[in-house]
């Protein structure tokens, strides 16, 4: 005998509860969905931050984060350039750049193996500091340095939450040195002069963003200071700079403007050396930067004493020689070479310390 289970009929109000649920979870997921599509670029990036130690951080940008678009406008002021950031990057998100003054120096060596380096300090006070590699799809990928003060973060404010996660974003355009996968690398440094104003009409860049332009865009020093001439520059805040240009070949150059006309010192020898005062025939031999003649003199004499050959703890040595300083240890000092970074071109790598803090060197590749 089978026996007959009489199914109960389910209430009405059970089935409108749970439509309404299946209903919200929908629109949930539809919400998600939509918030996701439209922050894609944004949550990926994200996701990637690290904090690598006390005022590091890392970042890896695999999407879009628009230069090719950006450089179909342009920018002739980091105010113009933070509109277009805050309308393609943090929809919306205020952000301010402030590049404070510094002054650095930097030299092109090679090591004993024959693989071509190029070393760097950045003087200025002291502040977070992220690693950026950025790997676009149209573009040449890389690897910067940025020091976070541009974004106005500091000593006692580092960027933690994530509402201030979200202003690194912008880090992609503010690079103050790189190098990229063609073994290109840039970096900037203060100089004496006029501030630099360039107006024929051609798009307008700004001077971390022609840090930008190089790494994306240049395969070699010939081809990266063809690229800046199609380009009208202005001074971020607190300009004038000068830039050196380094490739896996060995070449170097010095790009400066005198009158706002492009001056560009290629490198003689095997290296080339740039502080903080004008290179160019030009421009007068003086500066208001401090030790910017005896800085560039100690590198000189010792790459000419090795005949341009430093391995990359000599080059780091060597930063840590003529590094800029301020403050006492009893405020824990204020300021100095935040970072000394050397860069191999041919293995397309950096290594660095923080605030002169030898005895930690930190690694980073392509």
């Amino acid at each position: 005998m089978t026996e007959q289970i009489e199914q109960k009929k389910m209430p009405k109000w059970k089935k409108a509860i749970i439509i309404s649920l299946l209903s919200f979870l929908g629109l949930i997921i539809i919400a998600i969905s939509t918030f996701y599509g439209v922050y894609f670029n944004e949550i990926n990036a994200l996701c990637t931050i690290k904090k690598v130690d006390e005022g590091i951080y890392s970042m890896t940008y695999k999407n879009d984060y628009f230069f090719d678009e950006f450089l179909e406008t342009g920018a002739s002021s980091d105010e113009e350039l933070s509109d277009f950031i805050i309308k393609k990057l943090l929809h919306g998100l205020p952000v301010n750049f402030d590049l404070p003054d510094y002054g650095c120096s930097s030299f092109t060596a090679s090591t004993s193996d024959g693989e071509h380096t190029f070393a760097r300090n950045l003087d200025i006070d002291f502040a977070p500091i992220m690693i950026v590699k950025t790997y676009p799809k149209n573009s040449y990928s890389s690897i910067s340095m940025v020091n976070l003060s541009a974004l106005s973060f500091s000593e006692s404010h580092k960027p933690n939450s994530l509402m201030d996660k979200m202003l690194l974003l912008a880090t992609p355009y503010i690079p103050f040195d790189g190098v990229n996968e063609k073994g290109v690398a840039i970096c900037v440094n203060m100089v004496n002069g006029n501030a630099i104003e360039q107006n024929t009409g051609k798009i307008n860049i700004t001077t971390t963003t022609l840090i930008r332009l190089v790494l994306d865009k240049a395969q070699n020093v010939d081809e990266a200071i063809e690229l800046i001439k199609n380009y009208d520059l202005h001074d971020s805040t607190g300009g004038p700079y000068h830039f050196q240009i380094v490739d896996k070949s060995g070449k170097s150059a010095i790009v400066e403007y005198f009158n706002n006309e492009i001056q560009v010192i290629k490198g003689e020898g095997n290296y080339q050396i740039m502080t903080n005062h004008a290179l160019n025939t030009l421009e007068p031999s003086e500066s208001t930067f401090t030790n910017t003649f005896i800085r560039y003199n100690t590198i000189k004499d010792k790459l000419d004493e090795t005949d341009g050959i430093l391995s990359v703890q000599d080059s780091i040595n060597l930063l840590q020689e003529v590094k800029l300083s301020w403050g006492t240890k009893e405020d824990n000092d204020q300021g100095g070479a935040l970072y000394s970074v050397v860069y191999n071109l041919d293995k397309k790598e950096l290594q660095f310390v923080y605030k002169s803090k030898v005895d930690i060197i930190y690694k980073y590749s392509l």
